[in-house]
């Protein structure tokens, strides 16, 4: 389920209509008894490449949590070096090829790239990379129907602006032949300027500290 951005303010951010959400989605892996199945909950960004009036091109970013079912047990499931965790994260990026059926219904075809992973929080953790081609329909409850707008250069005079981020992580190394498998908490520190010189673009110069 998904919104699009259509006001002016939203426009100028890229110079282009962009889509947002959720997206529920379940992935069976082909192989039950080790990998099991993915049901993943993700939030996505989508802009319009293209403004054709029956056929256009979008781009898809999502990020989100995956429920995986058949994790990796020493003695029950030992083949399973992909991951560990019930709960891992999703990372997805996709090209999409729409027509433009009716005012209200467009198809689709997709291919994209999925990650899943656990970021280290225990192991093992080899994480899952696919790629996942997609037909499909969308339906727009209210008429769907795009117009480009006057671009706008987004060149901004503004100051150099401080940045300050503190991070913290939970990090698991594997047993080796010389060590037991342990934890840590890994703390990250980040300073720095930056300046805008587009609606989405920046430069910065910072330092970082783990």
């Amino acid at each position: 389920a998904g919104k699009v951005l259509r006001k002016r303010r939203s426009y100028q951010n890229c110079n282009c209509y962009a889509r947002v959400g959720l997206s529920l989605q379940w992935m069976n892996f082909q192989n039950r008894e080790v990998l099991g199945d993915a049901l993943s909950l993700s939030i996505f960004g989508e802009p319009y490449l293209s403004l054709n009036p029956k056929f256009y091109t979008t781009f898809k970013g999502a990020v989100g949590v995956s429920y995986l079912n058949q994790v990796y047990d020493p003695l029950t499931n030992p083949e399973n070096l992909f991951y560990s965790s019930e709960i891992s994260f999703l990372l997805q990026v996709a090209l999409k090829l729409n027509y433009q059926l009716s005012d209200h219904w467009t198809l689709f075809l997709s291919g994209s790239y999925n990650h899943i992973s656990n970021a280290g929080i225990s192991q093992p953790n080899k994480g899952i990379n696919y790629p996942t081609i997609s037909i499909g329909a969308t339906y727009f409850p209210s008429k769907f129907k795009l117009t480009a707008q006057t671009k706008s250069l987004g060149l901004k005079k503004k100051k150099w602006r401080k940045y300050f981020w503190l991070s913290g992580h939970r990090k698991v190394l594997e047993s080796d032949s010389l060590n037991e498998e342990s934890s840590f908490i890994n703390i990250g520190l980040e300073a720095g300027v930056w300046r805008t010189i587009t609606n989405i673009n920046a430069l910065t110069a910072g330092v970082e500290l783990y």
